[in-house]
């Protein structure tokens, strides 16, 4: 599964949350934490930049990719893969 769009980074960083409750997390969890922070601060910098230009040149007409929602599966019917129901 596509793994660039704006909700994965929420969902990596609500995993590496709920890692750092733990009270006996590691010196190694925490460096990972620094390390997806900092990625996800990156990420998003770029979609808003992105988000800036279409704004600028008329083009908020549609999300850029990053932002679009992936598409849900029927209920009881699978994953999701690259985007569409399996």
């Amino acid at each position: 599964m596509t793994q660039n769009r704006m909700q994965n980074v929420r969902d990596h960083l609500v995993a590496m949350m709920e890692e750092l409750k733990d009270p006996k997390v590691t010196p190694e969890a925490l460096d990972r934490a620094r390390a997806i922070s900092g990625l996800a601060q990156t990420f998003t910098n770029n979609v808003k930049v992105e988000l800036d230009f279409r704004r600028e040149a008329g083009l908020m007409s549609e999300l850029p990719e990053v932002l679009k929602a992936p598409a849900l599966p029927p209920p009881g019917r699978g994953q999701l893969i690259e985007g569409k129901a399996e």
